[in-house]
């Protein structure tokens, strides 16, 4: 089998820019809706389903970060771990 990285080049360049970008919107909305399913209605079947599609939105987001810069999202993620971080001590200290 092909590395995971590959087979996501292959896909962009098969589908192409736009298509992989409709794709990713359209796989964040069924992501969302999985969730609040599985949140409304707790359930084996409901935590499954939002399983896969919290998987493949995790593909499409690989994607978006090949198609992207990744460089600045890595940038950005570090930035609100550190803001995060941030806040999770500031609570601690509150609760201090």
């Amino acid at each position: 089998m092909k590395k995971e990285i590959d087979i996501m080049k292959e896909a962009i360049h098969v589908y192409g820019y736009e298509s992989q970008v409709n794709k990713f919107i359209e796989e964040a909305g069924e992501c969302i809706a999985a969730v609040m399913r599985f949140k409304n209605s707790p359930s084996n079947e409901t935590q499954a389903h939002m399983d896969e599609e919290l998987a493949d939105l995790g593909i499409m987001l690989e994607q978006m970060n090949i198609m992207f810069d990744k460089g600045n999202a890595i940038k950005f993620r570090e930035l609100k771990i550190e803001r995060l971080e941030y806040r999770l001590q500031s609570i601690k200290h509150e609760e201090k």
